[in-house]
């Protein structure tokens, strides 16, 4: 096989999928007909033979999709990126941008005095005095750590460097089994 980016490749499989979407299109059209009508390609064999020819069609095509899928996914899984000061693989850096950056946006967001406030008006000692709400974390660790999630998950950072990363990258061939 030839030298390709991880780019061209994702490429190829949004093709495969086409392709094998159009192909179900075709063999629904011409896996049945009416006893009255003439068959497409002339004769019920001819027919039938085009459609054996689009199912096999479509399972060589899903099995070059899974060998392409295969090599992309180890590629992501053993090619380390420095995103700032950080280094991971591809594979971390996408779950980041794709879930766990916006869990940990929300972890900092979590951060709050809500709850506290929430319960100050329910507990009040015997002169009527309200306890003090106390805030058990730093403010400004809080809003450095959304920053820098928001940073990196917003498409600017994480998204920019991969798309160099994808486009200059050459595919790996997975161990086989």
């Amino acid at each position: 096989m030839s030298e390709m980016t991880i780019t061209e490749e994702l490429k190829k499989l949004k093709l495969l999928e086409k392709r094998m979407a159009k192909n179900c299109e075709e063999i629904e059209r011409y896996s049945s007909l009416l006893s009255n009508e003439k068959p497409i390609f002339d004769t019920e064999a001819k027919q039938r033979e085009e459609v054996r020819k689009l199912i096999q069609s479509n399972q060589d095509l899903e099995k070059e999709y899974c060998r392409i899928k295969a090599m992309i996914d180890y590629t992501n899984l053993v090619t380390v990126v420095q995103i700032e000061d950080e280094k991971r693989t591809i594979h971390s850096w996408l779950c980041i941008l794709r879930k766990t950056g916006g869990l940990l946006i929300k972890t900092y967001k979590s951060l709050s005095t809500n709850e506290a406030s929430r319960s100050q008006m329910r507990f009040r000692d015997k002169e009527g005095a309200q306890p003090m709400v106390i805030r058990l974390y730093d403010e400004n660790d809080k809003r450095a750590g959304e920053r820098k999630w928001e940073d990196l998950t917003s498409g600017k950072t994480i998204e920019g460097r991969l798309e160099v990363v994808n486009a200059t990258t050459q595919l790996q061939e997975p161990p086989t089994v």
